[in-house]
């Protein structure tokens, strides 16, 4: 109990004697709610020292006899209540020095536990370094493969256009070939007709020309006669 005073142990101790009670370290302490003998023992010592300067002092001189009963007995209860003080005080002494020694050994086990949460956010805040450069690259790499493919579809467009250019420029090659073999065909069929009709002229010349001769042969004899 914190804040005992030297007036709260003699008003304790006092309050036992009116009940008819024998004061003792340990009751006194119970009375109290508690609180740490280091405090309460020079208090109640400073008590008991008060009560029997007063048992000491009567008004009629007491006998010498009965003097050294009392101050026997005094001893007596004084070496009980210190042998019970000490007893208790020992007792207590070693409970709060294993208390002590496992809040030191707990203290341990959380510094230590708070050495490996430290260990372990370190790692972490690396990893999650690591993380946000992995995505910061993965983000310019997905911009160029973006640009990329804007370029590859351009150019895909580009090759589509020039495919179907290319295919209309092929068709029309086809038709001008297709109009040129049928211009050439009736070329060919021409160049035959005109040859037939060039045989035929030639045959005829040739006819006439045989024609010609046999009158010129045929004038030639009238002419001399």
């Amino acid at each position: 109990m914190a804040g005992v005073s030297r007036e709260d142990v003699w008003a304790v101790a006092d309050r036992l004697v009116s009940e008819g009670k024998r004061p003792t370290l340990a009751l006194v302490r119970s009375a109290l709610g508690g609180g740490s003998y280091s405090t309460i023992h020079p208090a109640f010592i400073a008590w008991r020292q008060e009560r029997s300067e007063k048992v000491a002092l009567p008004t009629d001189k007491a006998p010498a006899g009965v003097v050294d009963r009392v101050n026997a007995l005094v001893s007596v209860i004084w070496q009980q209540a210190t042998d019970d003080a000490a007893a208790r005080f020992d007792g207590e002494r070693r409970a709060l020095q294993g208390a002590a020694d496992k809040a030191s050994q707990r203290a341990d086990e959380v510094d230590e536990a708070l050495a490996q949460c430290a260990e372990e956010l370190d790692r972490a805040n690396e990893r999650t370094d690591q993380a946000e450069k992995t995505l910061s690259q993965v983000r310019i790499d997905m911009g160029a493969l973006a640009q990329e493919l804007a370029e590859a579809k351009q150019f895909g467009a580009a090759q589509a256009a020039a495919k179907t250019e290319a295919e209309a420029w092929i068709a029309d090659l086809r038709v001008q070939l297709d109009q040129a073999r049928s211009d050439a065909a009736r070329a060919r069929e021409e160049a035959m007709s005109v040859r037939l009709e060039l045989a035929e002229v030639s045959g005829q010349l040739g006819a006439a020309k045989a024609t010609n001769a046999d009158l010129l042969a045929k004038l030639t004899p009238n002419k001399k006669g």
